[in-house]
């Protein structure tokens, strides 16, 4: 008897310490945890959501808003600033008309330029830009949104210059600014080459741009290069000047009498 009950108990003991929660030992289920707050305050707000009533927005309303606040944010953005260019500031607009009368007269530039030339000799230079390139001009700045493109064009204009190793450049125009208001742009040189050899002659030209309200703007080009075949003149092929080829008639002239005069001399001689 004894050694059942020590048996019961050691049994008991293990039990209790093995953690085991047995039926005869407990009685009834655990007490049930009470809910944190942040359950309790996620249950609130659907709750609160369920009992909130339901708004609908159609799609054309939201994107006409959206519309509405990019137009706003655009005008406020671009205004006119006095007589400059409506839409651009005085600054922006000199130099978006600027870039743009360069890039039309790079392409409507006309340049003449002789391919060979005799060392010593001369040659006349000449550049104009073509008629078109006003009409151009004003349809580009009109593209821009610039309603005074009319007064831009008639104010801008043109400088012109000429230079080159191995010539002389003559005959500078006296007048060098052109404007593009009337009729086309043109200039002209007398060129001298001096050296032989393959020479090259560079025009540069300046742009000046005058916004009407909004001052000036003036660039120079990249310059337009041509090359030139100067070529070294010779006694035998270069055609003499006017006052030695009288000098050399004169002396064939006197030749030709003093051998007249000597064969005449000597014919009386032998008749004697």
């Amino acid at each position: 008897m004894k050694w059942i009950l020590s048996t019961a108990a050691l049994g008991v003991i293990a039990a209790l310490a093995a953690g085991c929660n047995t039926p005869f030992l407990l009685s009834g289920s655990p007490p049930a945890r009470p809910p944190s707050f942040a359950e309790i305050a996620a249950k609130q707000k659907q709750e609160d959501e369920a009992r909130r009533p339901k708004i609908s927005v159609p799609p054309n309303a939201v994107a006409t808003a959206q519309a509405d606040t990019a137009m706003k944010t655009k005008s406020a953005l671009v205004r006119p600033r006095g007589d400059a260019a409506p839409g651009y500031g005085p600054r922006l607009a000199r130099m978006l008309a600027r870039d743009e009368l360069e890039k039309l007269a790079a392409a409507h530039v006309l340049l003449d330029v002789p391919d060979r030339m005799m060392a010593g000799s001369k040659a006349k230079v000449e550049v104009r830009l073509a008629d078109e390139l006003r009409g151009e001009f004003i349809k580009s700045l009109q593209d821009l949104g610039m309603t005074n493109a009319e007064e831009i064009a008639s104010a801008s204009s043109f400088r012109a210059q000429l230079s080159g190793d191995g010539f002389k450049i003559e005959t500078p125009p006296s007048d060098d600014e052109k404007t593009i208001g009337t009729g086309a742009a043109a200039w002209s040189w007398d060129v001298a080459a001096m050296r032989p050899g393959v020479r090259s002659l560079a025009l540069t030209l300046a742009a000046r741009v005058k916004v009407p309200g909004g001052g000036e703007e003036e660039r120079e080009m990249p310059p337009i290069m041509r090359k030139v075949t100067v070529d070294s003149g010779s006694a035998s092929a270069a055609p003499l000047p006017l006052q030695n080829r009288w000098l050399w008639i004169v002396a064939a002239v006197l030749l030709l009498v003093a051998a007249m005069g000597g064969g005449i001399a000597i014919g009386r001689r032998q008749g004697r």
